[in-house]
């Protein structure tokens, strides 16, 4: 992988930890991997290994937008988009810390009774 490549990684891995309110270490921990591996990879200095993506996917980072930019949520759904509203819905939702996204589904099953 090329050094700027690296750095666009490393931007991105930083903004999915702070989106979920990660500390380094507690990254590092979901990823199976040392602080001192985690902050390499968002400096840039070393990639991350698809084990560690595998690890970190399953604590809530999207891998997609980690490796392309796009986010998992702008993909097609069956087929169909998502319209400019229900995109601007789940970008906020996807931007929240776990525990507004919990209280966020609470809500949802309230209003909606599912």
């Amino acid at each position: 992988m090329n050094a700027e490549i690296r750095r666009i990684v490393a931007e991105r891995l930083r903004q999915e930890r702070a989106r979920l309110d990660l500390s380094q270490g507690d990254m590092a921990a979901a990823g199976g991997i040392s602080l001192r591996t985690q902050a390499a990879w968002e400096k840039g200095e070393q990639s991350p290994n698809a084990d560690y993506l595998v690890s970190v996917s399953a604590r809530g980072v999207d891998v997609l937008f980690v490796l392309t930019g796009r986010y998992q949520w702008e993909q097609p759904i069956g087929g169909s988009t998502l319209s400019a509203d229900e995109q601007a819905l789940v970008k906020g939702f996807n931007s929240l810390s776990e525990k507004a996204k919990a209280t966020i589904r609470d809500l949802v099953v309230m209003l909606t009774g599912r």
